[in-house]
Formats: structure tokens, sequence, C-alpha cells
């Protein structure tokens, strides 16, 4: 399975068990930063390494240094609880290396 998915999965147990009101994070085991994640395609994918630039050097674009500087954490404890949720694999890498060799 893959992170589409965990997705659906996700959105039909809360459908059938959820409670009304709260939101439910489907994310998987492992934070990861938008850099990294870029790197982890790359890698499984096996295309050239990204380029790094200094995040002060992205002020020129701000949607960019945003998406470089802002901290998202989320857990998924909620749903793991309360729906029987979890995630298929343990992180994002994992689900892409398995997307490469499919």
């Amino acid at each position: 399975m893959g992170g589409l998915a965990d997705a659906g999965r996700a959105v039909a147990l809360a459908v059938d068990g959820g409670r009304a009101g709260p939101a439910y994070n489907v994310v998987d085991d492992t934070p990861m930063g938008f850099g990294a994640h870029v790197k982890a395609m790359a890698e499984a994918f096996t295309t050239p390494k990204p380029l790094e630039v200094p995040t002060w050097l992205m002020r020129a674009h701000p949607y960019a240094h945003r998406m470089a500087t802002t901290n998202m954490r989320v857990s998924h404890t909620k749903a793991k609880a309360e729906l029987g949720w979890f995630p298929d694999r343990p992180g994002c890498a994992e689900g892409l290396r398995a997307l490469a060799r499919s």
C-alpha cells in the first residue's frame, strides 16, 4: 500500500467511526522536512542529487523560503487511538523506495 491508500483508509475509518469535529492527522511515523523529502525522492528514483542552496538565498522567492523554513510537525496519535489507523510504512523514504520499485 502507499500514501494515497493510507489516506483513503484513514478517511474511511473517520467517516465510519470518527467523532464529529476533531481533525485526524494522517502522517507517517518519521518527521521529514521539505529538503530531506526532495533528497529522498532523488535517491529513491536515482535522479541527480538536488542542488543545495542556503535558506537566506531563497528569501527572494517567498514561497520556496516558506516551504524550506516552516515546521509542520503533527502527530497521528489521535488517528491511531480513536480510529485504529496506522501508516502502512513507517516513513516517507520507505514509501518512495517502494513506489520507485513498482
